[in-house]
C-alpha cells in the first residue's frame, strides 16, 4: 500500500471511530428522552459515515494507481535486466575469458539481490551503503577502486530507498552502456550525507566518453529525474556535462530517513 492510500485508510479509520462514538451518543441521549440530542449525534455519525467512505474510495484510487506505476517499473526493469545482462557477458568474456562462466553467473545473481535487499527490509529502513552496493551489484568488482561509494552510516525509509534505488539502477545502466563504465579509465564517486535537517545524495561520473543530453525523454530518464521528487519531495538535478553525467538529490532529512536517524547532525561526506 501507497503512502497515499494508507493515508486515506487511516482517516477512512478514524471517521468510522467517531461515528461509532457520536451513535452511542445517539442512543444514550435517546433512552435518556433527550430526543434532540439524539437527533445531533445521529447526524453527526451521518457525516463521519459519509466522509469515511470518501477515504476509503480514495485509498482504493491511491492504491490502484500505485500498483500500476509498480507494474510499469516492473515491466521497464525487466527489459533494463536484460540490457544489463548483455552488458555484463560483454565485460566479463573481454576482461575475464578464462573464468567466464563463474564471473558472469556471480554477476547475474549479484543483480537479482537488487530486489532482494528493498524486500527484505520493507518497513525498517535500508543503509544507504548496502542499498548503493546491492544496485551496483554487477560491477561489485570495480566498488573501492573505480567506483567510490562514501557517506555516514545512515538508514533510509521504504519509500526513499526504492525510489533512489531505482535512481541508481538506471544511472547504472546508463554508465555501463555509455557513460563512465564503458571505459577503462571511467571513474564514479557516488556520495551521500546529512547536514542539518537535510539529505543530500550525489553520483558524479569523470574520464568517461563525452555525454550529451539525450534528445528524447524515457521511462528511465522519468525515473531518474522524477520519481524521487514524487515519491519523497526531493528535487533532482540532473546535468549532462561534457566530463560526465551529475545527478544530485536534496530533500528534507524527515522524508528520506528512519526517524531515529534524523537527530544525528551534520553526517558529512567528503
Amino acid at each position: 500500500m501507497s503512502n497515499k492510500a494508507a493515508e486515506h485508510h487511516k482517516k477512512a479509520l478514524q471517521h468510522l471511530t467517531h461515528a461509532a462514538r457520536h451513535h452511542g451518543k445517539a442512543a444514550w441521549h435517546h433512552q435518556a428522552g433527550r430526543y434532540e440530542r439524539a437527533m445531533h449525534h445521529a447526524h453527526t455519525a451521518s457525516g463521519h459515515h459519509y466522509q469515511a467512505g470518501g477515504h476509503a474510495d480514495r485509498a482504493l484510487k491511491a492504491h490502484v494507481q500505485h500498483v500500476h506505476l509498480l507494474m510499469r517499473e516492473a515491466s521497464h526493469r525487466a527489459k533494463n535486466m536484460l540490457s544489463l545482462v548483455q552488458a555484463i557477458a560483454r565485460q566479463t568474456a573481454a576482461r575475464e575469458p578464462e573464468d567466464f562462466i563463474g564471473r558472469f553467473t556471480e554477476r547475474i545473481q549479484a543483480l537479482a539481490a537488487n530486489q532482494d535487499l528493498l524486500v527484505r527490509n520493507e518497513g525498517r529502513g535500508v543503509d544507504v551503503e548496502d542499498l548503493v552496493r546491492v544496485q551496483l551489484a554487477h560491477f561489485a568488482d570495480l566498488v573501492g577502486s573505480r567506483i567510490a561509494p562514501h557517506g555516514p552510516k545512515l538508514r533510509l525509509n521504504a519509500a526513499t530507498a526504492q525510489a533512489i534505488g531505482l535512481a541508481l539502477h538506471e544511472l547504472a545502466t546508463n554508465a555501463g552502456k555509455y557513460g563512465a563504465l564503458s571505459v577503462d579509465a571511467g571513474r564514479i564517486n557516488v556520495g551521500w550525507r546529512l547536514d542539518g535537517d537535510t539529505f543530500t545524495m550525489n553520483w558524479i561520473e569523470r574520464n568517461g566518453p563525452p555525454v550529451s543530453r539525450p534528445e528524447r525523454s524515457s521511462f528511465g530518464s522519468t525515473v531518474i529525474t522524477s520519481l524521487a521528487k514524487m515519491t519523497i519531495g526531493g528535487e533532482v538535478e540532473l546535468d549532462y556535462k561534457p566530463s560526465g553525467v551529475t545527478w544530485r538529490f536534496i530533500c528534507p532529512a524527515a522524508n528520506a530517513l528512519e526517524p531515529w536517524e534524523q537527530n544525528l547532525g551534520d553526517g558529512k561526506s567528503n
